[in-house]
């Protein structure tokens, strides 16, 4: 069975904003793995109308990486040695940051920080 590209990016926007999907969503993605192209949709869509992405953190202990949207063409992806550090703290030993002027590469490093795989589920690095 074929997923639509809508189901599959609102599975994918599910995953990234809550960073859990279910065994049912899992084995109706393509090749049970998230597409980087739909990664990058699902991203750029909310970015529209949000400056950060994840958007909001929830409960979460451990690193964590979120892209800030500063203006036009100017994005920045911040990574934390641990969430509690994302509402705490501006010490720079538990917090970096880049700059990008494409989203797409601001993206794929966000993707990396996941190490391959995202709440268990392989990221697909060409489609």
């Amino acid at each position: 069975m074929e997923i639509l590209p809508q189901e599959e990016r609102t599975i994918i926007a599910k995953l990234l904003l809550r960073s859990h999907i279910s065994v049912p969503e899992i084995n109706l993605l393509p090749d049970k793995k998230i597409r980087k192209s739909m990664v990058v949709a699902v991203v750029k869509d909310a970015l529209k109308d949000e400056s950060w992405f994840p958007f909001e953190v929830k409960e979460y202990a451990g690193p964590i990486e979120v892209i800030e949207k500063k203006e036009e063409n100017i994005y920045i992806l911040h990574s934390y040695a641990d969430a509690e550090q994302l509402r705490t703290t501006d010490d720079s030993r538990l917090h970096t940051q880049k700059s990008y002027v494409v989203i797409e590469d601001a993206i794929q490093d966000y993707l990396k920080h996941k190490e391959n795989q995202f709440d268990g589920v392989e990221i697909d690095w060409v489609n």
